[in-house]
């Protein structure tokens, strides 16, 4: 068998796979504005060895028989725990890294080894000693039915380095000690860095295996809903009629994205009484920003209810299709996002199936996505793979949390914390908007988009 006969998937060569999810790995960290203790360079060459590493466990010839007999007779009797590839491949992966940054090795080692499942706690790594002993077991058995030269092949032509099968078994008791140092040491941690590190590079593999396992290629965004669409709508629409409150909406639009301007925070605020024209004014703020920005920027709008998702959707929907043309108006440019949304994605070029369809929904394939806070709470603080794999879509985008007050108190601190490690960490920004803004943030951590709130309450008299 040479490398060119080992597969990942069914006519898909192993090498093929790893070339094309270690580069994606790459691109996806390198283009985005990350800022953490570790150099920019370092955490993209690290992210594309682990996309290259990944999966090379699947080399094992217990692997290459239970996808020839798939294939052939869609069952297999290789036993799951002699063709599970995620150990052997995470084993791989440490020691292409361990000499660069051992505790980055750590945490590669983890990523691969639950890439098909959730992420862990460091914690729940640590192996007790029989434990250590089963997982010997059955990686002897996996080695001796290791190709080594081939495996070695594929190894040096994405410019890793080679490896002995022999070694695998010792790393075992290395890593497992390891772990346990660090445990100790994320729990004197005083940030979120570490953390943030842990799901954005768990993210970006399982992004990019998953998009490559069913398309194949990258499905690249393009952002191109005008900065001023809101504006234009509103000047198509609404007359300037000398009422009091067409004065008061319109004078509120131009006073916060005036401010937009005026901010340099990344954590924002927009308190304004219900029946101003939030709802334009949040998106048309999110647009200017990202205008100001000069940046391409999803915008996530999230929402507590289901029932007021729907209903500013289709607020957004209208404003979009109305300026640009319904025909322009897909899936890649709106994405209504909740527990009961349709997966049907399509665009002006391709209808998915539903399989596509969901990864692309799941992932937040889109410009503006529409969602709830349970979707956007889940990504940030799940483990759970299904939202993780949209972790990586937060990064250089805009998050408009509309009825923040919702959020319980015994959430506010932890909230206040981890915003701000992740805008400083992801170049991540927020508008937080509502009509009774809850003091989650200190007035010098958040920057408030009406300073003259206090006229527009008076007004409503409430």
């Amino acid at each position: 068998m040479s490398s060119y006969e080992i597969y990942s998937h069914p006519d898909v060569l192993l090498y093929d796979h790893l070339k094309r999810v270690g580069d994606f790995c790459y691109c996806l960290i390198s283009e985005k504005d990350i800022d953490f203790s570790y150099d920019k360079h370092k955490l993209c060459y690290i992210m594309k060895i682990i996309g290259y590493t990944h999966d090379i466990g699947k080399a094992n010839k217990y692997f290459q028989d239970y996808l020839k007999q798939e294939i052939r007779s869609g069952k297999s009797n290789i036993l799951p725990k002699l063709r599970t590839h995620s150990f052997l491949s995470a084993l791989v992966t440490y020691l292409q890294i361990k000499d660069i940054d051992e505790k980055l090795a750590l945490i590669g080692y983890i990523i691969v080894k639950s890439h098909h499942g959730s992420l862990k706690n460091f914690n729940d790594e640590y192996l007790s000693e029989n434990e250590l002993n089963d997982v010997k077991k059955n990686l002897k058995e996996q080695i001796n039915n290791l190709p080594e030269s081939q495996v070695n092949d594929i190894l040096n032509k994405l410019e890793l380095k080679s490896v002995d099968s022999n070694m695998l078994i010792d790393l075992i008791d290395t890593i497992n000690k390891l772990t346990d140092n660090i445990i100790d040491l994320l729990e004197d941690n005083s940030d979120f860095e570490s953390y943030i590190i842990y799901k954005l590079l768990f993210s970006a593999l399982i992004f990019a295996d998953k998009e490559d396992a069913i398309f194949h290629n990258n499905k690249s965004l393009i952002y191109d809903i005008p900065n001023d669409l809101v504006k234009q709508y509103r000047t198509k629409h609404f007359k300037l009629e000398n009422k009091k409150l067409n004065v008061l909406r319109n004078e509120l639009f131009e006073e916060v994205l005036d401010s937009i301007h005026n901010s340099n925070l990344k954590i924002m605020s927009l308190t304004a009484p219900t029946g101003t024209g939030k709802t334009l004014t949040a998106i048309a703020a999110a647009l200017e920003l990202r205008s100001k920005l000069n940046k391409n920027m999803s915008i996530i709008y999230s929402l507590p209810f289901t029932s007021i998702i729907d209903q500013n959707y289709e607020v957004y929907y209208k404003v979009l299709s109305d300026m640009l043309g319904c025909d322009k108006v897909s899936s890649d440019k709106i994405l209504k996002h909740h527990h009961f949304s349709e997966f049907k994605y399509e665009n002006e070029f391709n209808n998915y199936d539903c399989h596509q369809s969901k990864f692309l929904i799941e992932s937040w394939n889109s410009e503006i996505v529409v969602t709830t806070f349970i979707q956007l709470f889940n990504t940030l603080f799940s483990n759970q793979n299904r939202f993780l794999v949209r972790y990586q879509k937060l990064v250089n985008s805009i998050i408009i949390l509309d009825e923040v007050q919702s959020i319980p108190y015994k959430y506010w601190l932890v909230i206040r914390e981890y915003f701000k490690s992740l805008s400083k960490h992801l170049n991540l920004y927020f508008i937080f908007v509502t009509a009774t803004q809850p003091l989650i943030f200190s007035s010098d951590e958040i920057f408030e988009l009406v300073p003259n709130k206090k006229n527009y309450f008076s007004f409503f008299h409430r």
